[in-house]
């Protein structure tokens, strides 16, 4: 397993919303490391954040006044999003946590800050390209009290998480969890979210874990999804910690005992393609003919799964293409064909969704080095 899923699941439980800082700045090693994770930590396209050492202005706002106002923050991060992307909100909340996480590991105090903060003057600090928009920002430093600092905590002084019991959080559809579940779970349960709201669902089948968003207007303008990438990440960790695989993007890894032994797993993001008349969303190389991934769809913001050979479209399945890459590769391909009027326009919509499925899968992804396929843990 790879040492930084290891340190990020275990800053689950010591990561905390920090607002009061002593005004002492980060190392410069320090800020070095977070540096680096944000510039190769970007499992999504359209989905960056941004380091800024030293603003020459203060960014933060309360909700009322000064009500709950970020203070004495040297650094802060921002988390910038592409708006053309229809899953731009989970993806900066799934790659701003990794990024958070990575901070509480190496012992510095943060806060999601979505609401509440002047992103015109998060503007002035770096560069905001067309289409983009800074959605959230945290601060970067060292809680002002020392009992609140990640040392301490890493100490043995308990700082408790005030959530929901998982019981309250599973849909009423759903089954019982299995054994390979539970501890991931748990760890979505502690996700943050914007004042706290939990919004999430978690939809528990057979095989599979999905979270879903609430459609209920949002009353403080930071969207669902954005909490629920976060949680979409907490679940994958949790999963990742008794070595069940899986990702948005492309991962590998061993079975485990107690989790249904998926056996050796490459797993790509989701592509959706709108094109003319079809909606083609494609998800490929599942080694073993065991696919497992999450997925955006309307109302599902993430899935956690392990199903059985996939089934083609005929449409789809008919592709000499796409077949013969699935037997060249020994793998499966599915391609999944949402709705199309026009076979023409469906087999190329696929094509292109495949293309952006097969593009993620080989972008370099520092968050999964040392996973070996095939094999528990790594190799020494």
């Amino acid at each position: 397993m790879a040492s930084s899923a290891e340190s990020w699941y275990q800053s689950i439980f010591l990561r905390h919303s920090e607002r009061i800082y002593s005004g002492e700045p980060v190392d410069d090693e320090g800020l070095s490391r977070l540096e680096k994770t944000c510039r190769e930590f970007r499992p999504f396209n359209g989905a960056r954040a941004e380091l800024v050492r030293s603003p020459p202005v203060d960014v933060f706002k309360g909700i009322v006044g000064s009500y709950g106002k970020v203070r004495n923050a040297r650094h802060y991060i921002a988390f910038i999003g592409d708006m053309r992307s229809p899953e731009v909100d989970e993806a900066l909340g799934f790659m701003g946590e990794g990024i958070i996480l990575e901070a509480t590991s190496l012992g510095i105090n943060t806060c999601w800050v979505a609401g509440f903060f002047h992103p015109t003057r998060v503007a002035e600090h770096i560069d905001v390209y067309e289409n983009e928009e800074v959605a959230a920002v945290t601060p970067v430093g060292y809680a002002e009290h020392e009992r609140d600092r990640i040392g301490a905590l890493r100490s043995g002084r308990n700082k408790p998480h005030k959530r929901r019991d998982l019981i309250n959080l599973i849909s009423a559809e759903s089954s019982p969890p299995k054994k390979w579940m539970q501890k991931a779970l748990e760890a979505a349960r502690l996700a943050p979210s914007a004042v706290n709201r939990q919004p999430w669902r978690f939809l528990i089948e057979e095989n599979a874990v999905t979270i879903t968003a609430p459609s209920s207007i949002n009353i403080f303008r930071v969207p669902y999804r954005i909490d629920c990438g976060i949680a979409m990440l907490h679940l994958e960790l949790g999963a990742l910690a008794i070595k069940l695989v899986t990702d948005a993007c492309a991962g590998a890894g061993g079975g485990h005992d107690g989790a249904a032994a998926l056996g050796p797993v490459v797993v790509v993001h989701f592509g959706w393609i709108p094109l003319d008349q079809a909606h083609v969303g494609a998800a490929g190389l599942h080694h073993d003919d065991h696919p497992v991934g999450h997925r955006p769809e309307r109302g599902r913001v993430g899935r956690l799964q392990h199903r059985g050979p996939v089934n083609h479209d005929p449409v789809v399945a008919a592709g000499d293409r796409v077949e013969g890459f699935a037997q060249g590769g020994r793998c499966t391909v599915q391609l999944e064909l949402t709705h199309g009027e026009d076979p023409h326009h469906s087999w190329e919509a696929a094509c292109r969704a495949f293309g952006v499925a097969l593009r993620t899968c080989f972008r370099p992804f520092p968050f999964r080095a040392g996973l070996t396929v095939g094999v528990k843990g790594t190799l020494d």
